[in-house]
């Protein structure tokens, strides 16, 4: 991703890192949790975490490692409902869409087979 001067990438061990052309700013996310999109002001992220239900969205403030809780997302009817992603978000955070992976099965029961 990339915004004015800082840019975010994961490095080969999953570690999101933050950088400015002139140096590495921090470390920013552990590898448990996703970016989603920047903040309009560019110097926050919205994040979340692959496999919890429902999703929660956080706002991260880079500078001071501030998480707040922005939305949590699950289907109306959250039956069989196993991830829920990719997730895009505006950058005023107002709206959201965002896929899901759903698996229902049946179970028969049958009786008196000879």
């Amino acid at each position: 991703m990339l915004v004015g001067l800082l840019v975010s990438a994961r490095n080969r061990d999953g570690e999101l890192k933050l950088a400015s052309p002139r140096k590495r700013v921090k470390d920013v996310l552990r590898r448990t949790s996703l970016p989603i999109a920047w903040w309009q002001d560019g110097l926050s992220l919205f994040i979340y975490r692959p496999g919890e239900l429902p999703a929660k969205i956080s706002r991260l403030e880079l500078s001071t490692g501030r998480k707040t809780a922005v939305e949590r997302l699950m289907p109306g009817d959250p039956a069989g409902v196993e991830t829920i992603g990719p997730i895009l978000l505006t950058p005023d955070g107002k709206t959201c869409v965002y896929g899901y992976h759903r698996t229902l099965s049946d179970l028969y029961l049958v009786e008196g087979l000879k």
